[in-house]
């Protein structure tokens, strides 16, 4: 989208405005800001004759939406502050300047009373007002008792909810592609996931890996060490030098979801640091690459 402008002289005053190029299926049309100087443009779907917002602000663009605006905010809140986390002074202190805004807005309107001195009026009120109304609405944001349905009577933004994906019912199955010395290279796949490219399955963001030095693997999970988390399905795990050789090692994991809520543990596997046989829980054995 670029702009173009063009200005012109009407009725003794110096207009500017600006027409928005946009997509073929978007039509224009322009609409006068009443009680200042300025046209502002809107889109149309000329198809469902439907306005499309450009600006995504809950604060009109135009004087007579803004009027319209402030006045049905200031009669919402006016009902019961407390209910959108204001007091009755927020209230009071907003309606005497939407009520001030509003009586020079009216008079900007007709040719009658239309004066410089009204038109400057109505800008410095509406710069007050909005100052005001965005902080009064950030209070009403914050408020503990704010619900979807009260943002929607006020006609403020209505914030999106994260997607709430639920604690993960499979586990990974640990499959070690590469061993050297004391470092173990290994990949998770889901244990739902039978063949193809490893991948986490839907609503998860990663895997939570423990690890366990010893023959045999312990039955309770306090016993194990927390390796760490991983938001890939390939990990690598490195003990430290001090190692005995021929050690063997013990890798378990847990599938986290977006809120790191921890699914299952799968069978853990075990892996003979300096060597290259790898054993699972239920005892059978495989030869893995040893770099």
């Amino acid at each position: 989208m670029w702009l173009t402008s063009k200005s012109l002289f009407e009725g003794g005053h110096f207009v500017a405005f600006a027409i928005a190029l946009m997509p073929q299926h978007c039509g224009f049309v322009p609409e006068r800001q009443l009680g200042e100087v300025g046209v502002a443009v809107a889109a149309y779907n000329p198809s469902t004759n439907e306005r499309i917002g450009m600006n995504r602000s809950y604060l009109p663009t135009t004087l007579h939406g803004f009027n319209d605006f402030c006045r049905d905010f200031s009669n919402e809140i006016s009902k019961d502050p407390t209910e959108y986390g204001l007091t009755a002074d927020d209230a009071a202190e907003y309606a005497a300047l939407q009520t001030a805004f509003e009586t020079s807005f009216d008079a900007s309107v007709s040719p009658m009373t239309r004066t410089p001195y009204i038109v400057a009026t109505v800008r410095d009120l509406r710069s007050e007002l909005t100052t005001l109304t965005r902080r009064l609405v950030d209070l009403c944001q914050a408020a503990a008792n704010m619900t979807d349905a009260k943002r929607r009577a006020l006609g403020i933004t209505v914030r999106k909810s994260p997607t709430q994906h639920p604690v993960p019912q499979s586990w990974p199955i640990i499959e070690v592609r590469s061993q050297r010395l004391n470092t173990v290279k290994f990949q998770l796949r889901d244990v739902v996931q039978r063949g193809g490219r490893t991948r986490k399955p839907a609503g998860v963001s990663g895997a939570i890996v423990y690890t366990f030095l010893g023959d045999h693997p312990p039955t309770e999970l306090s016993d194990w060490a927390l390796w760490g988390t991983s938001s890939k399905t390939t990990c690598e795990v490195a003990m430290p030098q001090s190692t005995p050789f021929g050690a063997v090692l013990w890798v378990a994991a847990a599938w986290l979801n977006t809120r790191l809520e921890s699914g299952p543990v799968g069978d853990p596997i075990s892996t003979r640091l300096g060597g290259g046989l790898v054993q699972t829980s239920d005892g059978e054995s495989e030869t893995v690459e040893t770099v």
